[in-house]
């Protein structure tokens, strides 16, 4: 029987071998692992076997003779793999516009092939055939390796996310009636939050707890009680309702452990990653840093916990290391997931962000896709997804996306009437007359419609009064 010693890991977006993985640092049930072969999901087995060599094995229902018999190379190039996959989709919360949403990371080669055989990604609900989102693969809509946010706008306790290109599915949990923990990227009063598969927490890491209901679910008191509670607030999306909380666990303590194993979830001490230097700067949960170097503060050994090599990590002193900052560097252990983007331009050509043309309307519903803003002549307010919104001539909507102005709405634009509309207007909806005095309007006037209009009121001995004054200030 063929042993499969290698696999591609997910999070460092690397092949690594299963005797990396059997680092007590590095289990984690909910880690993702795909075979080089097939690209389907695969396990660490035999971890602490002292009769077996730990190993990489297929999950029920998705292995095959073919890949199981598989003994050619694997790929050398993470890069390589990365390409010609969709990463696994992750749920995320915005606090400032109040809605969940699915992000996914598309490779290149994915792309590519799109290119010549139309292929979407397509979001569904665990109890429906029919898609709840569409969304056509290439490079107007999707930048190589970097997040697409779908929006939820249909609840559902499970989703599936697949692509038409080559059928890839993924399977996402989602938020119900028992507290629901998120992981905050950003500052306590505006963040997204990632939904945590892997049910672990740590202690002094913020996080984003949320559930159904309005109400206070059981155990939450006397959780809420003995943990630092940041902000709590309730909120509506996808037709209903939430509560919210964030909260910091500074301590485990037996009472905390025990009322977070009801909700399934485990507490462990938690690790600490700061980049000392270069300065950086966050955009759509990617640090981003302009530098092939960067000064890196941790509390545990980087190498194994990240996709650099030995040679790419240079230890300083206790806990300060210098790192090589490739095009994308991930550093992943416990609570600590940071993926480091090198800028080689590309953010400040804003080459990333897709420019949406002007939209011209008078009324505007505001979408869940971007933060939108208001502008007129009081200044400037914030909008709600969902809000209706009548423009007038003096203002405008900014929808931005990673704090860059990406979609701009303005009023429709008001067309200038012509002397003959001009007239015919002020006959339909100005009703007074005075007499008519034959002033002298025959060298005023050009258009044969008003011109008729002088001869018959010369005649009847009366002229509108607002026509009167149009034609005297020369407006007709």
């Amino acid at each position: 029987m063929f042993l499969l010693f290698e696999a591609y890991d997910v999070y460092l977006e690397k092949v690594i071998n299963a005797k990396q993985a059997t680092n007590v640092d590095m289990i984690d049930r909910y880690r993702c692992y795909l075979c080089p072969n097939c690209g389907e999901e695969v396990y660490l087995a035999a971890a602490y076997s002292k009769k077996v060599p730990p190993y990489f094995k297929h999950k029920h229902g998705n292995n095959n003779v073919e890949c199981e018999d598989y003994s050619g190379s694997f790929l050398s190039e993470s890069d390589t793999y990365a390409n010609n996959k969709i990463k696994r989709p992750e749920v995320y919360f915005n606090s400032s516009r109040k809605i969940f949403y699915v992000s996914i990371s598309i490779g290149e080669s994915i792309i590519a092939k799109s290119e010549t055989k139309p292929a979407y990604i397509e979001l569904r609900s665990n109890n429906s055939d029919e898609a709840l989102y569409n969304l056509k693969i290439n490079r107007t809509n999707v930048t190589p390796d970097f997040p697409v946010q779908i929006p939820l706008e249909q609840y559902s306790e499970k989703y599936r996310v697949s692509n038409t290109l080559d059928g890839q599915k993924f399977d996402v949990d989602f938020i119900n009636m028992t507290p629901t923990f998120f992981k905050i990227y950003g500052t306590e009063d505006e963040f997204n939050a990632r939904l945590i598969p892997s049910k672990r927490l740590y202690t002094n890491t913020n996080y984003f707890m949320s559930y159904l209901g309005k109400y206070k679910r059981p155990g939450v008191k006397e959780f809420l009680d003995s943990v630092e509670v940041k902000s709590e607030f309730s909120y509506k999306t996808m037709s209903r309702s939430f509560s919210g909380y964030v909260v910091n666990i500074n301590r485990k303590t037996y009472e905390i452990s025990r009322q977070l194993s009801s909700w399934g979830y485990q507490i462990d001490e938690s690790e600490t990653v700061e980049i000392l230097w270069p300065p950086t700067y966050y955009i759509d949960n990617h640090t981003i840093i302009d530098s092939d170097n960067a000064v890196v503060y941790s509390t545990f050994n980087l190498e194994g916990n990240t996709n650099l090599t030995p040679f790419e990590i240079e230890n300083l002193s206790n806990n300060i290391s210098r790192i090589k900052t490739n095009a994308r560097t991930i550093v992943y252990r416990k609570n600590i997931h940071i993926v480091i983007i090198r800028d080689n331009g590309q953010f400040n050509s804003r080459n990333q962000l897709p420019i949406v043309p002007p939209i011209y309307t008078s009324k505007f519903e505001v979408p869940v896709r971007l933060r939108y803003f208001c502008l007129n002549d009081a200044g400037v307010t914030p909008l709600d997804s969902g809000q209706i919104v009548y423009l007038t001539p003096n203002s405008y909507i900014i929808g931005y996306q990673s704090n860059y102005p990406v979609e701009y709405v303005y009023p429709c634009p008001i067309r200038e009437m012509d002397n003959e509309t001009r007239f015919f207007d002020i006959l339909a909806h100005y009703k007074c007359s005075e007499n008519y005095n034959h002033l002298g309007f025959k060298g005023q006037i050009q258009n044969k419609h008003i011109l008729d209009y002088i001869k018959e009121c010369s005649k009847s001995g009366c002229i509108n009064s607002a026509v009167r004054r149009f034609i005297q200030e020369g407006l007709l």
